[in-house]
């Protein structure tokens, strides 16, 4: 939330001391704990409600958050700024009357939910859909993501067995170990790094391809290791 004084926080950011960033990254992360711990203690009510007027005996319950939220962890705060794992990791429940138990946590991404949904209601699944029922997947496909923010460059990112390959517009790069680096602390690309050729190789066609939607953007630069 902006509300409270949380965006005038993030404004004086660049011109605090390091004693009142980590005051005030301590209250932020506190404040965003609460939001969840309040909307969790909310859906608990509600599906207790659904529970005692039995929906759930013939209903599909999808649940699934559309980003996470970064504290400066690469520099910003909030989200939609950029592809680290903060900011693009998200999370996805079924729960419905003939969906068996169970948990997938190979990588996924925001495409499979339609075709999920689809598919746990018995309805055909169109050609053009570009997702993968849940559970399912290949688990070594390459998963894509991109953000156009205002005032930021664009971001686009690859990802591939754990190894995450970010590029910005303005030609900036990083590569991370998701096995060894979930928080993507230690940036280890290396433009000599032959998987990086194979990143690349998946990369650029969509970075092509984007640039051809977003004429009005500062074009993509130094494309490539």
């Amino acid at each position: 939330s902006s509300s409270g004084g949380t965006k005038e926080m993030s404004d004086a950011w660049d011109d605090l001391g390091t004693s009142e960033r980590e005051a005030i990254g301590r209250h932020l992360v506190y404040r965003y704990g609460a939001e969840i711990r309040y909307l969790d203690d909310s859906i608990e009510k509600f599906f207790a409600r659904l529970e005692k007027r039995g929906v759930f005996e013939d209903t599909l319950v999808v649940l699934w958050t559309d980003h996470g939220e970064q504290f400066w962890e690469h520099g910003n705060w909030g989200h939609g700024t950029s592809l680290h794992s903060g900011e693009s990791r998200a999370i996805a429940a079924f729960l419905g009357p003939d969906i068996p138990q169970r948990a997938w946590k190979a990588p996924t991404t925001h495409t499979d939910i339609a075709p999920s949904i689809l598919h746990a209601l018995g309805i055909e699944i169109p050609e053009t859909f570009s997702g993968e029922i849940a559970g399912t997947q290949d688990a070594h496909r390459p998963l894509f993501a991109a953000t156009a923010p205002k005032n930021y460059p664009v971001n686009q990112s690859v990802t591939v067995d754990n190894q995450v390959l970010l590029y910005h517009w303005d030609g900036v790069k990083s590569l991370y170990d998701w096995s060894q680096d979930p928080f993507e602390v230690q940036d280890i690309y290396d433009a000599q790094d032959p998987s990086l050729q194979t990143l690349w190789a998946l990369l650029t066609p969509k970075i092509e391809a984007l640039q051809a939607l977003l004429p009005e953007m500062d074009p993509p630069v130094d494309i490539g290791p």
